[in-house]
């Protein structure tokens, strides 16, 4: 899980502000990308621990579980949005 966040959504600060002199800020949208990404892979990896390890999770860890990767699912969408209507390609 914290190598699959690691690997692909690390947001990352921008060389230009860096060379500019300018405080290096992360983007907002690629920050709620790589928090929902953090968080549905946190849920299937505990769901498929459930499947290999062949055990039945209690009602409140699967509705934890699932409340993380739904939480995880719309930080990915909330950020998809808000960068396309920055970027002014969100059809109104």
């Amino acid at each position: 899980m914290a190598g699959f966040y690691l690997g692909v959504d690390i947001p990352r600060i921008r060389i230009r502000a860096v060379r500019a002199g300018c405080e290096p800020k992360a983007d907002p949208a690629e920050l709620l990308g790589a928090s929902g990404t953090f968080l549905t892979a946190m849920a299937a990896l505990m769901s498929v621990i459930g499947i290999i390890f062949d055990t039945t999770a209690p009602f409140t860890v699967a509705v934890v579980i699932g409340g993380a990767w739904l939480c995880g699912a719309a930080l990915q969408v909330g950020a998809g949005t808000l960068a396309r209507l920055r970027n002014g390609r969100l059809p109104v």
